[in-house]
């Protein structure tokens, strides 16, 4: 007999939803199952063009895109003079970016990295490589090589862009690690495998906020949380502070890249020998009179290290930097720099640093006597009104934290602007060789 009370077809209803979410869930991370599963490094940035968009819901990058500053529409409008000049059609090709994108990073022999893209699915495939040929040319001709791949997943299409074929194809495929973390929102999502940590983590947009979190393993022998002090014990100069415990020493996936600027092994050496950083500074000093900027001379950098003064002189050399040993522990370098005053005529000016080791290597615009008395006037950190609201939110981290304050410049540029700007970045320690990184940017 039939009975009217029967809840079956609610249950089937309810496991069809179901399924089909799941389906779509699946669907949704097809372009994870492109991304070689060894990689030291995943970004996955999911619906591209909404997350980016929802960034102009917070008011520092808002501000940033859109008015004062205007990045979107000078972006734009360089990118379009670019593509042009390449016979790109401007509006069809970034209407092709709204989908999803995952960048990776392998290490296809010892300290030696291959980076890759994979874009999609994609609308259009033949106009998007025929495109992106376009843009790529330049880069081959300069002596960068890429090979670019078509793959097809579930009927649809995904463009892969890799430095080398050979370590990616025969590479193992899919991050599961990653799927675990990826939540219903547009957002940015990643794992990181290194030596000094393993974890992985989100960024995504909320309540007019954009929020981080990530969670991994660490070795305490990297960290020395005696280092890093409670907010109210720290003077702020204005704009950025910075305390950490823990230094990375594993940065050879960057190495080229800082081999632009320095030899990598000095900066490697100096890690190595190094446990804790400290850096307080007011970025800026803006002169709208003469309408030029300058470094101000309210700074310093704070490194418990076992490296000593002669340690910094390879790195001033490295990027003919004139210096001064002045005593056995103190020394000078100076930095050339021109400004444009408001008449347009350049200016030469020289910035004098001083760099001296007692319990702790500091470097600074200023003296150490000079700098001692600045700390002992600054108001704390923990006075502050956007510290005090962002950390409110995520906390105040043992291990390390960053806080950056750009309201002040912000409002120089534009005056009718009421909200405050900056982040912070918390690292604490969560036990059993875990950490947790939480970050908020208003």
């Amino acid at each position: 007999m039939h009975n009217k009370n029967c809840k079956c077809p609610k249950k089937i209803l309810f496991i069809f939803i179901l399924t089909v979410c799941f389906i779509l869930s699946v669907f949704s991370q097809d372009i994870l199952e492109l991304v070689p599963s060894n990689s030291k490094a995943v970004f996955y940035f999911k619906d591209l063009a909404k997350f980016y968009n929802d960034l102009k819901l917070v008011p520092t990058t808002k501000s940033l895109l859109l008015e004062p500053f205007n990045g979107e529409m000078l972006v734009s409008a360089l990118t379009q003079m670019y593509l042009s000049a390449l016979k790109v059609d401007y509006q069809n090709f970034i209407s092709q970016l709204d989908t999803n994108l995952a960048f990776f990073i392998q290490e296809n022999t010892e300290n030696n990295y291959a980076y890759g893209f994979v874009l999609g699915p994609i609308k259009d495939m033949n106009s998007f490589s025929s495109d992106l040929k376009a843009l790529l040319d330049p880069i081959k001709s300069s002596g960068y090589e890429f090979t670019t791949l078509q793959k097809n997943i579930n009927n649809e299409e995904y463009f892969i862009l890799i430095a080398d074929e050979n370590v990616y194809e025969s590479s193992k495929k899919g991050v599961e690690q990653l799927k675990e973390v990826i939540e219903d929102r547009s957002g940015l999502y990643y794992i990181v495998n290194t030596s000094d940590y393993q974890g992985n983590g989100y960024f995504y947009v909320i309540d007019n906020l954009l929020m981080g979190k990530s969670t991994g393993d660490y070795d305490p022998d990297f960290v020395d949380k005696s280092f890093v002090k409670n907010p109210s014990e720290y003077p702020f100069f204005g704009n950025l502070f910075i305390t950490s415990g823990f230094i990375p020493k594993d940065l050879d996936a960057f190495a080229s890249l800082i081999d632009n600027f320095v030899d990598y092994q000095i900066i490697k050496n100096l890690l190595t020998l190094s446990s804790g950083i400290e850096v307080n500074a007011d970025i800026l000093s803006i002169n709208f009179n003469d309408n030029f900027s300058q470094i101000s001379e309210n700074n310093y950098i704070k490194i418990k290290t076992e490296a000593n003064v002669e340690d910094i002189i390879p790195i001033l050399k490295e990027n003919n930097i004139e210096y001064k040993k002045t005593a056995q522990n103190t020394l000078e370098f100076y930095v050339k720099d021109e400004i444009v005053k408001q008449n347009n005529k350049k200016e030469s000016v020289k910035y004098t640093y001083y760099v001296w080791k007692d319990d702790y290597l500091f470097i600074s615009r200023d003296n150490q006597k000079n700098l001692q008395k600045k700390m002992n006037q600054k108001p704390k950190l923990s006075e502050n009104t956007l510290f005090k609201k962002l950390s409110n939110q995520i906390g105040v981290g043992d291990i390390a934290y960053v806080f950056l304050d750009i309201t002040s410049i912000f409002r120089q540029y534009g005056p009718g602007l009421e909200d405050e700007n900056g982040l912070l970045l918390s690292v604490k320690n969560i036990g059993e060789r875990r950490l947790e990184i939480n970050f908020v940017l208003q």
